[in-house]
């Protein structure tokens, strides 16, 4: 045997000795991150506690179905949906029809929300709320890369024309 192939052997052995130790240490880091995120810490700080970068923290909370404090998500945009309902009631269907599209966008109080505060908000025109909605609801959709959207879709173009176009039926052409 040469000294190489012994060297590799040997390290072989350590790493093979230390591994379970450190997976134990890598699932209780990660209890902790998880554990952390659940009791309002801002993931910011969480990662630079942790020896994990951002993208990691971000994917154990969302595998753990954590959503943190700070997250434009589901929880950001709540009163605008209520304001939706009140305001434009034939605009909620927008929010089932693209519910049923199937792409991560089930989340009525997000949808809704996102819908409802554009068009409190918009100043720019039907056409141009219609954009900013599409958009933000594409990139809600794709955000953990190629989920649910790509069963159904090729590009992000094709789910954002049907995005589009279910926005385009319900939402009220003037205020």
């Amino acid at each position: 045997m040469d000294s190489h192939e012994e060297a590799v052997r040997a390290a072989t052995r350590r790493y093979r000795r230390t591994e379970a130790a450190h997976e134990q240490s890598r699932a209780e880091v990660i209890g902790a991150v998880i554990a952390a995120l659940r009791s309002g810490e801002r993931p910011t700080d969480v990662t630079d506690w942790s020896p994990f970068t951002a993208t990691y923290v971000r994917n154990f909370a969302r595998e753990a179905g954590v959503m943190p404090a700070d997250s434009p998500g589901p929880r950001y945009h709540l009163e605008e949906f209520g304001w939706l309902r009140s305001q434009h009631p034939e605009a909620v269907k927008a929010v089932t029809a693209i519910a049923v599209l199937d792409v991560g966008l089930a989340d009525e109080d997000y949808v809704g929300g996102v819908i409802g505060y554009a068009l409190a908000h918009g100043k720019n025109g039907r056409d141009e709320i219609i954009r900013a909605i599409t958009d933000r609801l594409v990139r809600w959709a794709t955000r953990e890369g190629r989920g649910a959207w790509a069963r159904k879709y090729d590009t992000t173009t094709s789910l954002a024309l049907d995005i589009a176009a279910i926005l385009g039926r319900y939402l009220p052409v003037a205020d």
